[in-house]
């Protein structure tokens, strides 16, 4: 065992040891007096040591973590006497399809997207790539977005960024 530093001080004031270690030299037969004195002349160029951290820098965190290892505690879950809020349907965007050429040649076609369930979708592949097919009953998609985000805006589901909304997704 090599100890540093003493593990508890005797004085009320001290503060524990947080220095740096420089050329420690472990010797597998005890030294003489004469050994160690020779080595204590040795007066080195500490501005020509490098010094590396013998650990990270920063604490270690578990707690932080502990969700993404296991599930949560219930009885730390968050709690709110508030109903969720219900869904709101905001107004649909233009159902207007327009196909523009860019300035670096690509095209882009905007407006005219549609989202459904895969479960509701009766017509075949192939009908529906036809011209003239017309989705009934399908959501007008928000282009840009995401599934969810055209879902949202149609009133599928309330807005998951509102309160503890998000927590509603999580017991389904």
């Amino acid at each position: 065992m090599v100890s540093m530093a003493p593990a508890k001080s005797t004085m009320l004031d001290a503060t524990p040891f947080g220095g740096r270690i420089a050329l420690l030299t472990v010797s597998r037969a005890l030294m003489s007096v004469a050994e160690i004195a020779a080595m204590a002349k040795q007066q080195p160029e500490f501005s020509l040591i490098a010094f590396e951290e013998g650990s990270k820098p920063w604490p270690v965190q578990t707690r932080g973590q502990a969700g993404y290892r296991a599930p949560q505690d219930p009885a730390t879950l968050p709690r709110s006497a508030a109903p969720f809020s219900a869904p709101k349907m905001t107004p649909e965007p233009p159902a207007k399809t327009t196909l523009r050429k860019d300035d670096d040649g690509a095209w882009t076609l905007s407006g005219g997207w549609k989202l459904t369930p895969a479960p509701t979708v009766t017509a075949t592949a192939e009908r529906d790539f036809e011209a003239g097919f017309h989705p009934e009953g399908w959501w007008t998609a928000t282009v840009p977005g995401t599934v969810l985000t055209t879902m949202v805006d149609r009133g599928v589901y309330p807005d998951p960024d509102y309160g503890l909304n998000t927590w509603r997704f999580r017991s389904r």
